[in-house]
């Protein structure tokens, strides 16, 4: 409603609160005191332990399962205000479908590190890096790759290869965009397909089909939770002789035939099991 990107809400019992604070973000000082300093607290090890992120791949790790979700209506209180704000499509659909839901999609997370190098060689902290995404600034002027550095994509690596860059002591900042996502996920997909021929005008069939995923971690990504689904249909195939269609049809004026009239019936029914395992 204002236009501008707020980290707090306007209305309701936390109005003014920071958005870090309301999902547990910030319950700590830098000396790790239980009081909110407004800082996010940076505490690793989210991936096995009691943390908050995963330093070195950069994943941020909410203390709750659905923190923009029943999580956060349960802070709230207030069913209008969860109405407004809670943006319960993200857990039930898929993220593409998820962002159709423009009205609700107005959270932003955003995250920034700084590192420095001595050498030519700057380590963009990920690997398998998305062409065209490494920006490098030096003194203000952007440089051009593959005259003033190169880019390892797959290492995550860029190289300074200007010496004048070097020599001068400027500056140099290497930004990044990237999406590149790593799954730690196992999956196995089963199924059983069965038909029966009941007599040589009817047959029926079944088929079964179940996806597992789990991750091989205790403390899981968005859009990696652990499931088990199953997929179940079940089809028929009917065809019966039907004669009087043959007598029907040769009652018309210039048209004679003798090919058998057939009357075939198909069907298929399916349902689908949605389960999502505990983590």
């Amino acid at each position: 409603e204002t236009g501008v990107q707020i980290g707090y809400f306007t209305e309701g019992q936390y109005k003014g609160v920071p958005l870090l604070q309301v999902f547990d973000l910030d319950r700590m000082d830098n000396q790790q005191n239980m009081y909110p300093d407004g800082v996010f607290d940076f505490v690793s090890g989210a991936e096995t332990g009691a943390g908050t992120i995963n330093a070195s791949r950069g994943l941020i790790y909410f203390p709750t399962v659905e923190p923009f979700g029943k999580d956060l209506r349960k802070k709230l209180q207030d069913n209008d205000l969860a109405d407004k704000y809670c943006f319960d499509s993200l857990y039930t659909l898929t993220k593409s479908q998820a962002m159709q839901y423009t009205e609700k999609d107005k959270f932003y997370l955003e995250g920034r590190y700084r590192s420095s190098s001595t050498g030519g060689e700057i380590s963009l902290g990920a690997v398998n890096v998305p062409q065209g995404s490494v920006t490098v600034m030096a003194g203000g002027i952007k440089l051009q790759e593959g005259v003033d550095y190169t880019v390892d994509y797959a290492m995550g690596r860029v190289r300074i290869i200007n010496s004048a860059y070097l020599s001068s002591g400027t500056p140099i900042t290497v930004s990044t965009e990237s999406n590149t996502t790593f799954s730690m996920v196992t999956k196995r997909m089963f199924g059983v397909r069965g038909t029966y021929t009941v007599s040589p005008e009817l047959s029926l069939g079944a088929t079964i089909m179940n996806l597992h995923e789990s991750p091989l971690t205790t403390k899981v990504n968005y859009g990696e939770e652990p499931i088990s689904n199953t997929l179940a249909g079940f089809d028929i195939h009917l065809t019966r002789s039907v004669p009087f269609v043959t007598k029907i049809l040769n009652m018309l004026p210039f048209y004679d035939t003798k090919a058998q009239s057939n009357l075939v019936f198909e069907g298929e029914v399916a349902a689908f099991y949605l389960a999502t395992l505990p983590q």
